[in-house]
């Protein structure tokens, strides 16, 4: 729980409207075995991250406090679907080994991260933006024509679980593609750069992260990594040419993987 709790104070500066003052009153009004407090005392950033729905919550506890008959009932209920509600957009479970949010997974012991995803190649004759690839790894609502891996996690959820296990923005990772057959395979490896220049390898990719006003860009966006540093995300590839668009990419064929074939990816922090 103190590793947690540092963590938090680390994500004060992903947010930059949060009002500790304010936040603290309300807490305060609640009673000690409030559904409230007990959500914040496992996941201190929902406060953070979930404004509206967390004010909700405070004030449907308030009214359960204090009101009786058919109002009492409404509010327990209404607690209820808020405390059900908070907990499955951000499903948080932390134990001496990992720590898991949404579909990802921080291994405290190998220090690695993963996340589950599924080949997108781009497909050949797609004219949105022929054989050039911008992105490693987005969402389903994201740009599937650019992209080699596609993932139903959050980029949120990356995000926050990055601060949790204690990586400051700057933090530098390799990314590998584990296969259902346990192959690991260097990302790098499945892009060629399209005018001949060469890749340096390993490809180390920075953790950027995007700033949280009541919404996270890269949870619109879908970009999880990205190749050509054009929007925010949570991971940006650090290599100056590709980042600058100068250096355009293609994908690389692999012989274990498909489209649709599902993958791992994990990132090892550099040094590991």
């Amino acid at each position: 729980m103190k590793k947690l709790l540092i963590a938090v104070a680390l994500l004060h500066s992903l947010v930059s409207c949060h009002s500790d003052e304010e936040a603290g009153t309300e807490r305060e009004a609640q009673p000690p075995t409030s559904p409230s407090r007990a959500l914040a005392a496992r996941f201190p950033v929902f406060p953070i991250i979930e404004k509206a729905l967390w004010r909700q919550l405070l004030e449907a506890e308030n009214r359960q406090a204090t009101a009786s008959g058919t109002e009492r009932e409404h509010a327990i209920m209404e607690v209820q679907r808020l405390t059900g509600q908070l907990q499955s957009r951000h499903p948080f479970n932390a134990d001496k080994e990992s720590m898991e949010l949404g579909d990802l997974i921080h291994n405290h012991v190998t220090r690695h991260l993963s996340i589950p995803a599924k080949v997108e190649f781009p497909k050949p004759g797609d004219e949105r933006h022929p054989g050039e690839v911008e992105l490693l790894l987005c969402t389903e609502a994201g740009r599937l024509h650019e992209t080699l891996f596609v993932t139903h996690a959050r980029p949120l959820h990356l995000e926050l679980l990055l601060h949790l296990a204690g990586y400051p923005r700057g933090s530098l990772f390799r990314i590998e593609a584990i296969t259902a057959d346990g192959t690991r395979i260097p990302v790098e490896s499945l892009i060629r750069a399209t005018g001949g220049d060469s890749l340096k390898s390993p490809l180390l990719w920075k953790f950027s992260g995007s700033d949280y006003q009541d919404l996270y860009y890269p949870d619109l966006s879908g970009d999880f990594a990205i190749f050509w540093h054009a929007h925010d995300s949570v991971l940006q590839v650090n290599h100056e040419g590709i980042a600058s668009g100068t250096v355009k990419l293609a994908p690389a064929p692999h012989p274990k993987l498909r489209n649709g074939d599902p993958v791992t990816l994990e990132l090892v922090p550099l040094g590991n």
